[in-house]
């Protein structure tokens, strides 16, 4: 995941000037990264922490978890949803920190070319990850870069690492990779969250779902259902 998330970081910097506020840029250029696997990523990780705050209430009722994986996938996203767009909001400042206003005007206007959109395809191909990314930043010779971009996309690419966004985000790129995965997972285990709620109708749902939660016997996970159920009508 590391690596992909390299490619994308990488391929969202070089370029031209646009004209739009350094925040608009900023968050353009974080669309480019915000990929459903990138979000779906830091669910994951939100998801098995709100896991294993559930365990002392569900330990306090007798009660066990015994696939916490099933349990995190039938949590609603309404859990996650506020802190996915709080991380996203960090990524946007630390682009803003890291880069001047020239600087994310072009990794913006290059985010809009084709050399941008073949390299990102070209990176979705796994046959070809291992070698097309080194963490921190992409790095490919001309021989490779051929494989995907015309001559003239190939000299566009290089010509990047040339000009000041490409200088700039070559000595950055370590801070930034480091920057945004702090900001979309380390804060939400840093920061205090609410106690977790069991007279919901989602822990209903998980309580009925078969090999998720362990109970002494089914009666005993029934009259809990039914607890719950009553304190919520």
């Amino acid at each position: 995941m590391l690596r992909k998330i390299a490619i994308l970081l990488f391929l969202t910097l070089s370029g031209h000037q646009s004209i739009a506020s350094p925040q608009e840029d900023a968050q353009f250029i974080v669309d480019g990264i915000w990929t459903e696997e990138f979000r779906e990523m830091l669910r994951a990780n939100y998801t098995r922490a709100i896991v294993s705050d559930y365990a002392k209430p569900i330990t306090e009722l007798n009660l066990t978890i015994i696939d916490p994986d099933k349990f995190a996938d039938l949590l609603p996203d309404s859990l996650t949803d506020p802190q996915l767009a709080l991380a996203r909001e960090k990524i946007v400042a630390l682009h803003i920190r890291l880069f001047n206003a020239e600087q994310l005007a072009g990794i913006a206007e290059f985010q809009r070319t084709t050399v941008w959109e073949k390299l990102v395809n070209a990176s979705s191909d796994p046959s070809i990850q291992d070698e097309f990314i080194v963490w921190p930043y992409l790095s490919l010779d001309a021989a490779r870069l051929s494989q995907y971009l015309t001559p003239a996309e190939v000299q566009s690419y290089e010509t990047f690492f040339e000009e000041d966004a490409g200088k700039a985000f070559d000595d950055k790129s370590t801070s930034m990779g480091i920057g945004v995965l702090l900001a979309g997972i380390v804060d939400w285990f840093d920061k205090p969250r609410t106690a977790a709620e069991m007279n919901t109708t989602y822990m209903i749902k998980i309580l009925e779902t078969d090999g998720v939660i362990g109970s002494p016997n089914r009666i005993w996970r029934r009259d809990v259902i039914a607890q719950i159920r009553s304190e919520i009508e």
